[in-house]
């Protein structure tokens, strides 16, 4: 029995008011999570990453009919830190779920987008909980840790990974090999650069950069046997001359993806876990996509397919059209898969990364 990361989310900031503008203050948002590991007692881990003043908030968990309040040695988390809770007895099985309730005195500015919650005016603690609205980010929340057996897997990504294309059929094959799979998805992420949509303060709507964000993200997580790492589209494609997009000058080239990632490899081989790449999907047909950009990913994903590697490329593209998804596979924009295209991404993750 030791400490497993059973669930974790990867924060940015709520600036961008189309996926996370709601005012919380003085309200109590309620998130439900899977259970992937039985247990006997858990704590929670609660971020203000981006936040430039202190939250206030309380907590409360819910599992099996019990509604437990969840203590700490603080009722704020500091600017820039972090708050975990202490440890809480409770029985905890695989396959039941666990509800989570904050209570926000102040307004946070950490938020995740991969999963939405919901809330209502003022303190619900035990009592009817009403839901007033939804929220498409869930405030705060870092990670949840039981005591228990099993292992955890982290998949470290871009938008593609934050949209759950891939990571929730692969987050099911997880569950039944008793893992479970934690989505640290930013979408815009790059991995060598912060990036800010709008040219402001960076690191607000796409997040730090990945090998920045790895020590809050990812270093802090319990019994983390690998990561799944997908990044590098972003770094490649979204620098331009448009007004709103990093500089051009900030375009990656394959030696410098390359470098980056060996070091990202050296960070998560240091906290005893094994780095698994994931091949750049295609995005032909999109402004930027020029023979420069392909040249990168190529050179790139050739680097990757000499390590460990999920080929997530070759699951999607098309065959007589290279740099190209196939047309089933294209969501529309020629950057994100469809629906079908994130299942054949998650059936090339090989059943031995799963467990």
């Amino acid at each position: 029995m030791g400490w497993v990361t059973n669930f974790a989310l990867a924060t940015r900031s709520k600036e961008a008011a189309d996926w996370g503008g709601i005012d919380l203050e003085g309200k109590t948002v309620r998130f439900a999570l899977p259970v992937h590991m039985n247990g006997d007692a858990l704590r929670v881990r609660f971020a203000n990453h981006y936040g430039a003043s202190a939250v206030r908030f309380e907590a409360a968990v819910e599992a099996g009919g019990s509604l437990l309040p969840l203590e700490f040695d603080s009722d704020e988390i500091p600017a820039g830190g972090e708050l975990i809770s202490r440890e809480l007895s409770i029985n905890l099985r695989a396959g039941e779920p666990l509800r989570v309730y904050i209570y926000l005195a102040t307004d946070p500015c950490d938020r995740s987008s991969v999963y939405g919650s919901e809330y209502c005016a003022g303190k619900r603690f035990g009592g009817d909980f009403k839901p007033e609205g939804e929220c498409v980010s869930v405030p705060l929340l870092a990670s949840v840790d039981v005591r228990g057996e099993g292992v955890a897997i982290a998949a470290f990504g871009d938008s593609i990974t934050q949209m759950r294309l891939w990571s929730d059929e692969a987050e099911r094959r997880a569950a039944k090999n008793g893992a479970s799979l934690l989505n640290l998805g930013i979408g815009g992420n790059r991995l060598l650069y912060d990036t800010n949509m709008d040219g402001g303060r960076a690191g607000q709507v796409f997040g730090r950069s990945g090998l920045s964000r790895f020590d809050f993200d990812l270093k802090p997580l319990c019994g983390v046997k690998r990561v799944l790492v997908a990044l590098g589209v972003n770094d490649i494609s979204q620098p331009s001359d448009d007004a709103f997009s990093p500089p051009l000058e900030e375009r990656a080239h394959a030696d410098e993806l390359i470098e980056g990632f060996e070091r990202l490899k050296m960070k998560i081989e240091g906290i005893g876990a094994e780095c698994v790449f994931c091949t750049v999907t295609p995005f032909g047909g999109m402004g930027v996509y020029c023979g420069e950009t392909e040249d990168a990913r190529t050179a790139l994903n050739d680097w990757m397919r000499k390590q460990r590697c999920v080929d997530f490329a070759a699951a999607v593209e098309d065959a007589s059209k290279p740099g190209f998804m196939r047309e089933e596979y294209d969501s529309g924009d020629h950057l994100h898969p469809s629906k079908d295209g994130g299942l054949a991404m998650a059936a090339a993750i090989p059943d031995e990364y799963l467990r």
